[in-house]
């Protein structure tokens, strides 16, 4: 689900909580037009952001208050629009982010640093959906290629992150999806989660660190000439976020600021 169709979703949930505390929809109908299960199911299929269905969740909550504390429905309304109307907020300035060619992977992830960004280029912060934008890393970037083997039976370069306040985790990079390379010549296989070892700062040993991602695009129109044009049954036109050039990694140890330019890796 891309940025335009998450701000229409709040939209939604806004006028439906609007209507609620108007005595202009009951909770029945919030429940049949939005609030439900099959709502979220909906959501989570289309790769919603997590905060919006979470706060979908906790709108079907509302009967269970009304049927158990019912003066505390408005106030509870009130909060639930409240913290739709900041997260439809979050999204003002940032429209230009549908321009921006942001990796699948890294949509609900990459924090975009505008004045650093613009169509070809991407730079940003790594920031997890719970709002923490500090990061345990596993990572194989000191892996050896053996000669001897075709490049397509190793491992490729792969980067997991950990949230130090939720404890999520996401695939960062992986070179065997990711990338030029990765995403159209499949070129590497992907390392197992057990090969991976943990980061820790040279300089004062924290496990934890800011992490910042700058990305080259691939040339849209050369994509939909060399990749779409020759392969239709397996891309897209918008595939072309995904076969990215080039990405950098750079990190700031959370705890003494120690900066380091840790990955440059060109990928087509």
């Amino acid at each position: 689900m891309d940025n335009r169709c998450e701000q229409q979703e709040l939209i939604k949930i806004i006028g439906v909580l609007d209507s609620l505390k108007s005595d202009a929809l009951t909770i029945e109908d919030a429940n049949r037009l939005l609030f439900a299960p099959k709502e979220v199911k909906h959501l989570e299929s289309e790769g919603c952001s997590k905060l919006i269905i979470d706060l979908v969740w906790e709108c079907c909550e509302l009967e269970n208050i009304q049927s158990l504390i019912p003066d505390k429905l408005e106030s509870n309304i009130i909060k639930l629009k409240e913290r739709a109307i900041e997260l439809l907020k979050s999204y003002n300035g940032n429209d230009n982010n549908m321009e921006y060619p942001i990796p699948t992977h890294l949509k609900h992830l990459l924090k975009v640093d505008m004045s650093k960004s613009d169509s070809n280029y991407l730079s940003g912060s790594i920031v997890c959906e719970c709002g923490c934008d500090k990061f345990s890393i596993q990572h194989n970037e000191n892996r050896e290629y053996d000669p001897q083997i075709s490049f397509d039976e190793q491992d490729g370069l792969k980067v997991i992150v950990n949230c130090k306040e939720c404890e999520k985790e996401y695939v960062l990079f992986d070179e065997s999806k990711h990338g030029f390379n990765g995403f159209v010549n499949e070129d590497c296989r992907t390392a197992s989660n057990d090969s991976l070892k943990e980061l820790s700062c040279k300089t004062c040993g924290s496990r934890f660190f800011f992490v910042n991602v700058g990305i080259e695009a691939e040339d849209k129109n050369q994509f939909v000439e060399e990749c779409v044009n020759e392969f239709p049954e397996r891309f897209t036109a918008d595939d072309y976020v995904d076969s990215f050039d080039w990405i950098t990694i750079t990190l700031c140890c959370a705890n003494c600021n120690e900066s380091v330019d840790w990955i440059d890796l060109e990928l087509s």
